[in-house]
């Protein structure tokens, strides 16, 4: 099974390819009714001025769900999270709800058209470039807070009382930052804010700031907000996160440097060179590129992934087998060994190389076991024509399913499959 990869936000419309789309029936449900009665209540029926002023009249923030038809996280919020009483609790009593469509579609209904000014009008206002969105903005049009990705429940509750507290509102810090305010605990909460609200150019200067009145930057706290900032080779906190690998693995644990560096790696030098040059990829060029911010080893292995990925979307299969050998498996994730295995599983036919995505499977689950990897095993076993395993890890499966809190349907349903 296929881990279940949460897109925190979709950024810009690029991202519409990680997206589902909104058919008109899912549209006018989402919009122009409630998310049930227990749920946030979504004001459909004033404009933005007049929001504003009620907002004013009755002292409360309005909160805005910015979002687009094609962003999966922000579909996931309105089914998920939107729908839950505790959520209802907490955001009707405390905001006026409203939400706002970013993007048009050729679904939109009479309500959305009507609105499509008021919706311009907000992105532009608060730069609104990440979906979903989430704005609380006062009677007077002001910005006091602003956060962006889908989220659990829980977070999302704290994000409302982060919303309503000073200390911890993202356009109360902002204003406390530009007119001068350093105090290490102040610039700490504001790098968090700032992150939080997606605004990478404001937390990378309080970071800048916040990091030399430290006198050890290896704390769990210090730690969350330089991985968490840091996203390019460019960055002088990149170099502090390669060349203190083990020590950061000592405090946040084991692969989180290894982890970051290659996310940083992929999204700051290699994936703007695929983009540019999608059909015909000059490896060499990105090759020297990595090696330039790490090492040649490391560049010849990031080459060896960017490969099996691309292979893989190819379905060039056997190509696969070799990359993943080259690359080495041992240098995958637990997560990337299954994400190859499951595809093998269900697009391979010939044994020896199902043989080879067993292989990755079970080095997948002792690097990190879950209910998805292991189910991936089980499968594979049972694909090859061992029954006796297929059963074993699918209880195993079953088991680890359970102890999470995950449903357990599909896992009931495969090893039924398997005992008959």
């Amino acid at each position: 099974m296929k881990y279940i990869l949460l897109f925190v936000f979709c950024l810009g419309v690029n991202t519409t390819i990680f997206c589902q789309g909104t058919s008109s029936a899912e549209q006018k449900k989402s919009i122009t009714t409630t998310h049930e009665i227990d749920g946030i209540q979504f004001d459909h029926e004033h404009t933005w001025e007049e929001l504003l002023k009620k907002a004013k009249d009755e002292n409360k923030l309005i909160y805005v769900d910015g979002y687009t038809t094609w962003c999966g996280p922000c579909k996931q919020m309105s089914k998920e999270v939107y729908t839950k009483k505790e959520v209802g609790d907490a955001y009707n009593a405390n905001f006026i709800s409203f939400k706002a469509q970013i993007d048009t579609s050729d679904n939109d209904n009479d309500y959305v058209k009507s609105h499509y000014q008021d919706f311009k009008a907000i992105a532009t206002k608060y730069n609104v470039e990440v979906y979903p969105t989430h704005l609380f903005i006062n009677g007077d049009g002001e910005m006091v807070h602003k956060a962006v990705g889908g989220m659990p429940a829980e977070k999302f509750i704290e994000l409302a009382a982060n919303a309503s507290n000073p200390e911890k509102q993202f356009g109360t810090l902002n204003k406390k930052f530009e007119a001068g305010e350093r105090s290490p605990a102040f610039l700490y909460n504001f790098v968090k804010a700032a992150a939080s609200a997606y605004e990478p150019e404001l937390s990378n200067k309080a970071l800048d700031l916040y990091l030399p009145t430290q006198k050890d930057l290896f704390t769990k706290e210090n730690l969350e907000l330089i991985l968490t900032i840091t996203s390019s080779a460019e960055n002088k906190n990149f170099a502090l996160i390669k060349n203190n690998m083990a020590k950061i693995n000592a405090v946040m644990g084991a692969g989180m440097a290894e982890q970051k560096t290659k996310s940083i790696i992929l999204s700051s030098i290699v994936y703007p060179e695929l983009y540019s040059n999608a059909a015909n990829p000059d490896f060499n060029k990105i090759h020297s590129k990595v090696a330039a911010a790490v090492d040649k080893k490391y560049a010849d292995n990031i080459i060896n992934y960017v490969k099996i990925n691309m292979l893989k979307s190819k379905k060039d299969w056997a190509g696969v087998d070799k990359a993943v050998t080259a690359y080495g498996p041992s240098n995958l994730s637990a997560n990337e060994l299954n994400d190859v295995a499951w595809t093998f599983f269900e697009n391979v036919a010939d044994k020896s190389l199902l043989k080879k995505a067993l292989d990755w499977s079970l080095q997948s689950i002792q690097k990190e076991s879950g209910s998805a990897n292991t189910d991936t095993v089980a499968n594979l076993y049972f694909k090859l024509g061992n029954k006796a395993k297929a059963i074993e890890y699918e209880e195993k499966a079953l088991a680890l399913a359970k102890q999470a809190g995950e449903n357990t349907t599909e896992y009931e349903k495969v090893l039924e499959n398997f005992r008959k």
